[in-house]
C-alpha cells in the first residue's frame, strides 16, 4: 500500500482530479494505510470489498492496474492472478522486474511499465510514464494489452503450460531417479529447462 500511496501522490501532480479506488478483502486495513494522509487526499481515494460478480466491470473501468511484489527466490516462479485480469481487461499495468516472467511478458507494450526497484527517482519516472504517455492514449492501448492478454493467459495457454509443468516434473523425477548416487548423494535433477517460458 505505501508504494501505491506515493505513486497515487506523484500522479496527482500532474493530474490533480486522478481518484485512487482500493478493491481489497481487507478494507479495515487499507483504511488504516491511509489514514495518516491529509483529509484532501483522503478524500480522493475510496476502499471496498467489491462482491466477485462485480470485479469484472470493476477492472474494466480502471485506468491503470497495480501490480506490485517484492523480489524474491520465491516470486520467480510466480505470475500473479491479476495480471491476466488486467491485460484481458484492456488496463495498463504497473509493476515491478524480478516477478516471474512478467519482464518478458510485459516488454512487448508500452502500456506496461516494470519498475527496477521501489527508490524515490524509480517512482517519479513511473508516475511520468503514466501522466505523459499512458493517459493520453489509454483507450488506444486497450486492444493491443487485450491482444498481449490472449496471447500469455488465455484458458487454452494456461492448461498447455500446466501440463507441460506436470509432463518437466514427471521427467525429471525420473530422470532424478535413474541417476546414480555419488559419495552417497543423488544429484539434483536437471532444472535448466523451465517450461513456463516460451
Amino acid at each position: 500500500p505505501e508504494v501505491i500511496l506515493s505513486l497515487f501522490h506523484l500522479i496527482q501532480l500532474d493530474l490533480p482530479n486522478a481518484r485512487l479506488e482500493i478493491l481489497t478483502a481487507d478494507p479495515a486495513a487499507a483504511l488504516l494505510e491511509i489514514a495518516a494522509l491529509p483529509e484532501e487526499e483522503r478524500g480522493r481515494i475510496s476502499v471496498r470489498n467489491a462482491p466477485q460478480g462485480e470485479m469484472p466491470a470493476a477492472v474494466r473501468s480502471a485506468d491503470l492496474g497495480f501490480n506490485f511484489r517484492h523480489p524474491a527466490l520465491s516470486t520467480k516462479g510466480v505470475c500473479p492472478i491479476k495480471t491476466g485480469e488486467y491485460l484481458l481487461s484492456g488496463v495498463p499495468i504497473l509493476g515491478n522486474k524480478g516477478v516471474g516472467d512478467l519482464d518478458s511478458h510485459l516488454a512487448q507494450s508500452e502500456g506496461c511499465y516494470l519498475m527496477r526497484d521501489f527508490s524515490e527517482e524509480s517512482k517519479k519516472k513511473a508516475a511520468k510514464w503514466f501522466t505523459h504517455t499512458i493517459w493520453p492514449q489509454r483507450t488506444q492501448l486497450a486492444g493491443q494489452l487485450r491482444q498481449i492478454g490472449l496471447s500469455h493467459f488465455d484458458i487454452a495457454q494456461t492448461v498447455q503450460n500446466y501440463a507441460d509443468c506436470i509432463h518437466y516434473g514427471a521427467v525429471a523425477t525420473v530422470r532424478h531417479a535413474r541417476q546414480p548416487y555419488q559419495n552417497g548423494v543423488r544429484p539434483v535433477a536437471d532444472s535448466k529447462l523451465n517450461p513456463m517460458h516460451r
